[in-house]
């Protein structure tokens, strides 16, 4: 459901800077009214100035409204176009307690013509902090380093890591993560960007003469570090945050040797060449990347350990072509790596109603169909290349179409706005006649 969730985002925004949005105002006389107050946990003490934000699941009858709480806690939206809306509250340093919903969900209200909608209650926590200070080996800074905090998740019987909160160090190597609900999290720190290496591989791949020179005694680079100390991820352990913890947590990162992934790309096209990137598996992040000389090789420096995903996509090529492969990056250099290129596929699919009617009893604009590549579980968002969109959209006949799609195995996801759609439900999937 992400694309569609992006495209929502787009709107609320929108909406937001105007204020209030009601598209096709209907009778001011029918207009609702929802109440409440905004409380702080433990203790019920009211919170001011916190933003409600009421959010049309279609936005295409109803619109967006918004109120601010006051000294009491309370808050009043009035004049709402009769629909159903996501209600959400937020304010600085809290967040809201929902024990039944994910946040990001909110709680969904359905507001009929007339009805003044009272004693709605809210009630915040507040959030959790991670601040410290990030060093190299000798206690010096180490500015611009990037630290994450990280919860895992499971999902399909997968376990994946999605990052809760981020903030680079500054100059003197300090970080503050704020806004964390409580749970257990896993920090890690991924050192500052190498510019000067990434220039130097960048002439060396851009020089034919220097394809076949001998390579560099190996260099020590700072890898990413998992808090207590490790750049093994399965020995990273977890902290725990409670409701206005302030947790600090200062880790140190030494350098150690610079692991390299050095392969070809083979079977171009004529008067083509390739760019090569390599992803993480574990966070989704793509991390790396190397330029393709001018015989096929590649070389990508400066690699932890980890799980990866490497992608070659060629460029000046009339077909889009891309090859992907899965890596797990131990203690040791990975040599000999073959990547050979491939058009991608046609998938093509058609969306049945179980009734006697046809596809236009519901609303098609607004389905949509993701494939979603079966490494997603393991690692968040993967790149499948260029030239390729995962989204699909259901056509008025009921057909759906991608094209261009990368070898590999993939999840169908249907996602849906609600408006009309609301009372539909994925009953089965099939290819090729058998059931998926």
């Amino acid at each position: 459901m992400k694309p569609v969730s992006l495209c929502l985002s787009v709107i609320v925004l929108g909406a937001a800077v105007a204020g209030q949005s009601t598209p096709g105002t209907p009778d001011p006389g029918n207009r609702a009214v929802v109440a409440g107050i905004v409380t702080k946990e433990p203790g019920g003490e009211p919170v001011k100035k916190a933003l409600i934000e009421l959010i049309a699941e279609n936005q295409a009858e109803s619109g967006n409204y918004t109120a601010m709480s006051g000294a009491d806690g309370v808050f009043r939206v009035e004049g709402i176009a009769a629909g159903r809306y996501r209600l959400y509250a937020e304010r600085t340093g809290l967040l809201e307690m929902d024990r039944h919903h994910a946040r990001s969900e909110g709680r969904v209200l359905s507001v009929v013509p007339g009805q003044e909608l009272k004693d709605v209650a809210i009630r915040m926590q507040v959030a959790a902090v991670v601040r410290g200070r990030i060093t190299d080996e000798d206690g010096e800074p180490l500015p611009n380093a990037n630290v994450a905090v990280l919860r895992q998740t499971f999902a399909s019987g997968h376990g994946r890591w999605e990052q809760a909160g981020a903030e680079r160090t500054n100059d003197l190597g300090e970080y503050r993560v704020a806004g964390l609900p409580p749970g257990n999290y896993y920090v890690s720190v991924s050192p500052p960007p190498d510019f000067k290496s990434l220039i130097e591989e960048a002439g060396r791949a851009r020089s034919t003469a220097d394809a076949g020179a001998p390579e560099k005694p190996t260099a020590t680079t700072f890898q990413t570090t998992y808090y207590p100390g490790t750049t093994d991820r399965s020995q990273a352990a977890p902290i725990q945050l409670r409701p206005g913890d302030e947790f600090p947590l200062n880790l140190s990162l030494a350098p150690s040797p610079s692991l390299s992934i050095r392969g070809s790309v083979v079977n171009l096209p004529a008067h083509s060449s390739a760019s090569i990137l390599l992803q993480s598996r574990d966070f989704g992040l793509m991390l790396n990347g190397g330029e393709m000389h001018n015989d096929g090789s590649f070389v990508i420096r400066d690699v932890a350990p980890g799980a990866y995903t490497i992608l070659a996509t060629v460029e000046n090529s009339v077909v889009p072509m891309t090859a992907r492969q899965a890596l797990q990056v131990g203690g040791t250099n990975i040599e000999g790596l073959r990547l050979a290129p491939q058009p991608g596929a046609t998938v093509r699919g058609r969306l049945h109603l179980e009734t006697k009617g046809s596809v236009g009893q519901i609303d098609a604009s607004q389905i949509f169909f993701t494939l979603e590549s079966a490494e997603r579980d393991d690692a968040g968002g993967i790149t499948l290349g260029q030239g390729f969109s995962n989204l699909a959209q259901l056509m008025a006949d009921g057909s759906l179409e991608w094209r261009d799609v990368p070898p590999g195995e993939y999840y169908v996801r249907l996602a849906s706005e609600m408006g009309e759609n609301r009372d539909w439900f994925v009953k089965s999937e099939s290819v090729g006649g058998r059931d998926a």
